[in-house]
């Protein structure tokens, strides 16, 4: 039995030192939109996150694959 694909097919974790936060995404660029919105926060000091992943649901293997790791850095305002 094959899993259904889901309706938010793009996954955003958000790792802190304590805790990962998950989201789910219909499209990249809503994706990237977060990511860009948490990397501001970070900036601007308002987030502990250490790491941020993004996933993409892989059909043809029925589970998360990860599409990409980004280690933002204090004072970084933008993704990609």
């Amino acid at each position: 039995m094959s899993a259904r694909k889901p309706s938010r097919p793009w996954r955003l974790m958000l790792i802190t030192p304590d805790d990962v936060a998950t989201t789910n995404h219909r499209s990249e660029p809503e994706t990237y939109r977060a990511v860009t919105a948490e990397q501001q926060r970070i900036a601007e000091g308002q987030s502990d996150t250490t790491r941020i992943t993004v996933h993409q649901w892989d059909a043809s293997a029925n589970r998360w694959r990860l599409f990409e790791r980004i280690t933002p850095s204090r004072g970084a305002g933008t993704a990609r």
